[in-house]
Parts: C-alpha cells; structure tokens; sequence
C-alpha cells in the first residue's frame, strides 16, 4: 500500500512480538483494522491520523481485550508498534522507522571510504580534527582488509557516519599524515585517492524485545560487533552497513557466549532495516531473529 505522508497522517505499522503467540486483533478509534494477526507477524503500513488514537488488541479466538491505552501519534512518519508481553500484560513499544529517504541527498550513504594496500603497509589509523580543533575519536582498528562493516572490502577502511561528524560545508585534517580533504569529501590520505563509498550500503538498528534474554550484542560472522549492551526493550541507534547475505550472531553481552546464530538475512542497498530479538531464550516460543524492511 502507498502512502502519502503528511503532517496529519503517519504510515503506522503493527509487530506482533508478545510471547502469548496466540492471533490477535487490532482495533483503532474502536474500528477493526487487523484481524487475525499471528506471532512474529507484522502489518503493512496504515494511514494513521496524527493525534490521540485508541488501540486495543483483542485475543482473536476468544475476544479477550488484552490491551486498551491511547497513544499520541506525529503526523508525516513511518511509525512501527510492537506489541509485547510481560507480567502477564500485553503493551506496546512505539518506533519511528528512518528509512533511506530520509538520508541527506547528497549523501546516500552516510560513510566514506579509504583505499590502501594492506598488504604492503600498515592499515591506516586515521583521527580527524575539524577546524575547531574538536577531536574526534579514532575508528577501531580494522582487521584483514575488513571494513567497519564487516564486508569483505579488499583495501578497503571504512568510517562510519557515527565516529565522524562529516560536514559537506566544512574540511577536515588527517592527523596522520596532515592531508587535508576538500568540503566535496574527495579525500587524499597519505597520497592515495580515496572515494565517496555509493550504491552499496544498507542502514541497520537493533531492538531487543525478548523478556527474559539478558543484555546482548549482535555480531557479524566476521567478529564486528555491530551493537553492544543492548537490553530489554532498548532500540540502537541506525548504523551503516554494507548490503548482501549476512549471518549474524546474538551474543550475551560481556562474554563471547553466542546465544543465537541466523544466517543468510539479505540487506538491500540504500534501504534501512531493524532486527528484532524476539520470544523467550530456553523457552516457547523459541528465541530469534526477525529482520523488517522500515517504510515502504
């Protein structure tokens, strides 16, 4: 379904990830607007009004009300709600979904990319300093001609949009070699031509929404730790991401216990995406994964 954003209308979206893994129905202002909706299920996104809006969720078999609270919704968003169970309620978390529309224009993915030989000297270690004279913390020190990614990127270090507060109006200082890179980012490291990295990222965010799984981090195949110390109910922030087939690790935060391991999630390029950590660790039902495409 298309939707037109506006400043009174949201696309809004439902999440069934409550741990009574039983159908619900979903009414708005009292009006019918999901039926039958199963466990790790999610709806398409509805035309919403902005405003007070009255959700209740009833049990599908047998009419239960399960949940019935009013919620304020902004206009001109994409809004995912998830519906989860704990204490023996049913209640609901409330998202706004970026999706890569939102990505400034010239910037269509939010991290650049510095070509080296790394098999012929050491890896670069880059700090930037904006003219200010602010500081802004190094990158982690990739490994193996892997980017901040985690994808394969032979010669390749990536910077993630997070570390580095990139201007396009400004320029900025390499204080390892004193380079400097003009506002357009055509960057020049240590003599080498660097390139604007396009068409070939994905955005990612994390929600943890299992009830009875301890704090984790979600780490790629390669050992990158995407997100650390997420808990119970806690959303990330969205990160850049290097699209194709990943395999992606839950591990309990602190340890290098892994928890779960689900492979082949595709990311498409230029798309924003969350993982969920839903159902119950050691129990019914089963710990996992679900991957969702944000906005339309």
């Amino acid at each position: 379904m298309n939707i037109n954003l506006t400043d009174q209308i949201s696309g809004v979206r439902i999440f069934h990830a409550a741990t009574i893994a039983q159908p619900v129905n979903i009414y708005l202002q009292d009006r019918l607007v999901v039926e039958g909706l199963n466990y790790s299920e999610v709806t398409n996104y509805l035309p919403i009004q902005r405003g007070r809006n009255n959700v209740k969720i009833r049990n599908t078999a047998t009419g239960e009300l399960l949940y019935n609270q009013t919620l304020t919704l902004d206009g001109n968003k994409f809004i995912t709600i998830s519906a989860i169970y704990e204490t023996g309620n049913v209640d609901l978390i409330v998202l706004e979904d970026i999706t890569d529309t939102r990505f400034n224009p010239n910037f269509a993915n939010p991290y650049f990319a510095i070509p080296h030989n790394f098999y012929q000297q050491p890896m670069y270690n880059p700090m930037f300093q904006v003219p200010q004279q602010q500081v802004v913390n190094p990158m982690p020190q990739p490994q193996y001609g892997f980017g901040y990614d985690g994808m394969p990127q032979t010669g390749m270090s990536q910077l993630p949009w997070q570390q580095y507060p990139i201007n396009e109006n400004k320029s900025y200082a390499c204080k390892t070699c004193n380079d400097r890179q003009d506002e357009n980012l055509n960057y020049d490291i240590g003599g080498l031509p660097a390139i604007p990295v396009l068409g070939n990222s994905a955005r990612l965010r994390f929600v943890h929404l299992s009830p009875n799984a301890p704090a984790v981090d979600l780490v790629l195949a390669n050992g990158t730790r995407l997100f650390t110390d997420t808990r119970y109910k806690q959303a990330t922030d969205y990160i850049p991401i290097g699209a194709g087939n990943l395999t992606f690790n839950v591990v309990r935060f602190g340890t290098n216990q892994v928890l779960l391991t689900v492979p082949n999630l595709t990311l498409l390029p230029n798309e924003s995406y969350t993982i969920y950590a839903i159902g119950l660790l050691n129990g019914s039902p089963a710990f996992e994964l679900v991957l969702l495409k944000d906005g339309i």
